[in-house]
């Protein structure tokens, strides 16, 4: 003999869970759910950066450019980019490795620095602006010499590549172009 308290609750379920599959096929068919797993238009900007480049880096207080290279490619089937650089400043090598992905459920890019003149850890996020030219990520960054402040990296796609800057952000709130690079595409 059942209960009939039981059958009651077992019906309540299967209608709650038939009614939460039809929603969910409703939604998934009305693409009002975006797949956090799946790359899709803000990747594109990543893939547009991916190759081998020539690299003139400009660093404050710097009268000459120097020349270096850089390589970036797309990691996990287009998700992320990973940018390295090569070049000297001040007559001392400079290795920067950055990583720059687009998360789908925070709907931000993200980005990550790493390099030969430090052993902090950079991050940052950011949006791309209405042209879809120009990312533009924000973070904190701390060193010895100027302490804790906000910086901003500006990735902006050019015809001949694409072009990285940092800006420091100064007590007043006025920023500082601390460090320039225009990347050119290899032949």
């Amino acid at each position: 003999m059942t209960h009939p308290g039981l059958m009651k609750r077992l019906t309540f379920v299967a209608v709650a869970v038939f009614t939460t599959a039809i929603m969910l096929g409703n939604a998934f068919a009305k693409q009002e759910f975006s797949n956090p797993m799946m790359t899709g238009k803000p990747h594109e900007f990543l893939k547009a950066m991916a190759g081998e480049f020539t690299v003139k880096s400009t660093l404050m207080n710097s009268p000459n450019p120097t020349k270096g290279t850089a390589t970036a490619r797309l990691l996990h089937d287009g998700r992320y980019l990973e940018l390295n650089t090569r070049t000297t400043i001040h007559e001392m090598p400079m290795h920067l490795t950055m990583i720059l992905g687009h998360n789908n459920f925070k709907k931000t890019y993200q980005f990550m620095l790493i390099g030969n003149t430090t052993t902090a850890i950079e991050s940052a996020s950011g949006t791309i602006d209405e042209d879809e030219k120009t990312l533009s990520v924000k973070g904190i960054m701390e060193d010895a010499m100027a302490g804790k402040r906000e910086v901003e990296h500006r990735f902006t796609l050019t015809d001949e590549g694409f072009d990285f800057a940092t800006f420091d952000t100064l007590p007043d709130g006025k920023q500082l172009k601390i460090l320039e690079m225009s990347c050119s595409r290899t032949p």
